[in-house]
């Protein structure tokens, strides 16, 4: 009997102990001060939405061609870019030039619209031109970078 009398005040102190335990465990969390806001702020675009980390197109306006190069003016509510900016895209030999167009007129009950798509050449580049530039490189936020390939939009 006393055999067990000393068993439950073994199980008494152990469940005391525990209880403390646990009232000390949220007593401290409870006081932990918050972390300061950090000065991590996601990327946006002028439209709001999130720019990610790894960016392979752009899309804009030829501004100037030059011999193996063009500057394109790109728009931050079209492009993954938190302002309107400037980049000099080169291209080489291994550079792949699209052009795509659309008919000039479409008739009134169409449903669909044909995009037709050919070849192009660096001589098809000329200021004014929308263009629309990819790279297997992540070109984030570069104002330089090499296209590996240019789509070249006619009549839209």
């Amino acid at each position: 009997m006393s055999r067990i009398i000393i068993l439950k005040k073994k199980h008494k102190i152990i469940l005391l102990i525990t209880i403390l335990a646990l009232i000390g465990a949220v007593y401290v969390v409870a006081r932990k001060k918050p972390l300061p806001p950090s000065d991590f702020q996601e990327e946006k675009t002028a439209t709001g939405i999130a720019i990610p980390d790894e960016v392979h197109v752009y899309n804009g306006r030829v501004e100037e061609k030059g011999d193996s190069y063009f500057v394109m003016r790109r728009e931050s509510a079209g492009n993954y870019l938190i302002a309107d900016s400037a980049a000099r895209v080169s291209f080489d030999d291994k550079t792949k030039f699209v052009k795509k167009s659309a008919p000039q007129v479409v008739s009134p009950g169409a449903k669909f619209i044909t995009v037709v798509e050919g070849t192009a050449s660096a001589e098809d580049i000329i200021s004014g031109a929308t263009v629309v530039v990819y790279s297997s490189d992540n070109i984030k936020g570069d104002s330089e970078f090499l296209a590996e390939r240019v789509v070249i939009i006619d009549n839209f």
